[in-house]
Parts: C-alpha cells; sequence; structure tokens
C-alpha cells in the first residue's frame, strides 16, 4: 500500500493519459487471458475515468474533481446489457478476512447466467444472492497502469496490467446500475483490444 501511494505522480499521468485516449472512442472492448477467459463488453459512448492521484486544470475542466490514493486506473461503466462472454479472476481478492480465488462467472446480455467458485468464493456467493437491486449486471471495466502496486491486497484495480470487471451497482460512476451489491475483480496476464486494437498484450500495455 505505502509503495503504490509513493509512485512517480507525473509518471501516472502520463501514462494514464494516453491510455485514456487510446480507449475513449472505442465501442467494443474484448477480453482474453487465464482460465478460459474471453469475453467482450460494449462502451460505446461511455465517460472514461482516469485516476492518476492528480486533480489538476484539465480534470477541473471535465469536471472530473474526484481521485483516490493509491491511484493509477483507467475505468468506465460498461453498456449494462453488453457482457458476453466468460471470466475466470485470478489475483486474490480480500472479502471479509479471507482471499477470494478462482472466481468464474459466465454473462449473457450484461448479466452473471453461471457463478462458479471454490471454497473462498461461497460467502461471496451467499452475498450475491442475498443482495439487492441490479446485482447481476456487468458494471465496472478498468485497466491498471501503478507500477508500483501488486495484486493480492486491495489495491488490485491499479496494479500495473491488471484488469479489473465489476458487477452490481454503479450509480457512483455514471453507471445505470441500481445499488444494492457491488463486487469488483481482478484478472493479470489478460490481453484487451479495443475494436481490434490491442491496448494489453499478456498484462503488459502496448501504450508503454
Amino acid at each position: 500500500m505505502l509503495a503504490s501511494t509513493a509512485a512517480d505522480y507525473g509518471k501516472l499521468a502520463k501514462t494514464g493519459r494516453v491510455l485514456r485516449d487510446s480507449l475513449k472512442n472505442a465501442e467494443s472492448i474484448k477480453i482474453t487471458g487465464p482460465g478460459r477467459t474471453d469475453m467482450t463488453i460494449g462502451v460505446t459512448g461511455k465517460r472514461w475515468y482516469l485516476s492518476d492521484g492528480v486533480v489538476d486544470e484539465e480534470d477541473i475542466r471535465n469536471d472530473d474533481l474526484n481521485d483516490q490514493l493509491p491511484a493509477g486506473t483507467v475505468y468506465t461503466a460498461p453498456m449494462e446489457d453488453s457482457a458476453d462472454g466468460g471470466v475466470t479472476f485470478n489475483a486474490g481478492t480480500p472479502l471479509m478476512g479471507r482471499k477470494v480465488t478462482g472466481l468464474q462467472l459466465t454473462f449473457k446480455h450484461g448479466k452473471i447466467v453461471n457463478f462458479k467458485g471454490n471454497a473462498s468464493t461461497v460467502a461471496l456467493k451467499k452475498n450475491w444472492e442475498e443482495g439487492t437491486g441490479d446485482k447481476s449486471n456487468i458494471a465496472y471495466f478498468g485497466i491498471g497502469f501503478n507500477p508500483k502496486a501488486e495484486t493480492g491486497y486491495t489495491v488490485n484495480n491499479v496494479a500495473y496490467g491488471a484488469v479489473s470487471l465489476g458487477f452490481g451497482g454503479n450509480e457512483f460512476f455514471g453507471g445505470n446500475n441500481k445499488s444494492g451489491f457491488f463486487h469488483l475483480d481482478t484478472i493479470t496476464g489478460a490481453t484487451v483490444k479495443a475494436d481490434g486494437r490491442t491496448i494489453l498484450r499478456g498484462g503488459k500495455l502496448v501504450t508503454d
């Protein structure tokens, strides 16, 4: 946590803006990776948010006044009915004192149609089943670019080359899914293409 917060914010901002600009006009995102991860999501017309740890004049002009530390992610709220395919999360995400590993989801028309896991996902599945709102809808897509962050803790979504997906409510960052449940999980070693252009290959940004 300390290392990822002590990143070079000038470099983070430069990397983040290049990454955001490579995504901002995209219509479709294709994600492939470990564990048979192969899915597409639609992002036509969606706003891309940049967390680079600095609120500067450009952010003020764009009314983008929120950020976080540690920083280092570009993210959006995908089209709610657009996710299709399967994903296996392999980064390890802390939840209620346990690390969730091996979560596998299948999406169809933006909604979860199959939820698989192991002993570490039992509590998550129970929370999801008991959740309210648009708990099964795709809610978040993001790519991390902080070279000081590591996956396996609470900074997965900012770690360099990590791809994060969330499902559930997303009104707090521009989406239309009603709140009542939200979970964010992460893939390492993935490849991401935007309208056929490779953005991330095997967990490495091609914009570097």
